[in-house]
């Protein structure tokens, strides 16, 4: 059975194929592309597949934590008052104090986030550190919806607020 769906992002819609031949699950990005190309390109696929000729795609190297944080800010930056550009790059600082200099995007798991609004709760207010976990889980969703996350690593886990 073949599945060919499409996921709203911020560049268009975006087309997935997903399919089984022999057991075997084949789920593969179409890209932004007109239905008619995506059928078509789903179809050149499936034949690869079957003819032995498919070859996967290597996964795309995820960046280092504060890599990425660089990048956030400058997009943030070009996109925001620069009354609040203050505020976030003083949090995507102190994200990238905390954290190690070699963590990976995927490897922010909720006992590290946790970690991190403890170390910050000793010293400031919660109204601080509510503002810098926001800044951190926004940083991997827009990971995830820039495609360089394949899914948020704290995904259906709340961080909690302090109080």
């Amino acid at each position: 059975m073949m599945t060919l769906y499409a996921k709203p992002r911020q560049k268009g819609l975006v087309y997935y194929s997903d399919f089984r031949y022999h057991g075997q699950r084949y789920v593969h990005c179409l890209g932004t592309v007109t239905k008619t190309q995506a059928r078509h390109l789903e179809q050149v696929l499936r034949a690869q597949v079957i003819e032995g000729r498919y070859l996967p795609q290597e996964p795309a190297p995820v960046p280092l934590l504060r890599d990425f944080a660089q990048r956030y800010y400058e997009w943030y930056a070009s996109h925001h008052r620069p009354l609040s550009n203050r505020s976030v790059r003083l949090a995507l600082e102190s994200i990238g104090n905390h954290f190690p200099a070699d963590l990976c995007l995927d490897a922010c798991s909720q006992m590290a986030v946790e970690g991190y609004k403890q170390a910050l709760s000793l010293r400031l207010a919660p109204r601080t550190v509510n503002f810098r976990l926001h800044v951190l889980t926004h940083l991997l969703r827009t990971a995830v919806e820039w495609e360089v996350l394949a899914s948020d690593p704290l995904k259906g886990r709340k961080v909690r607020r302090l109080r």
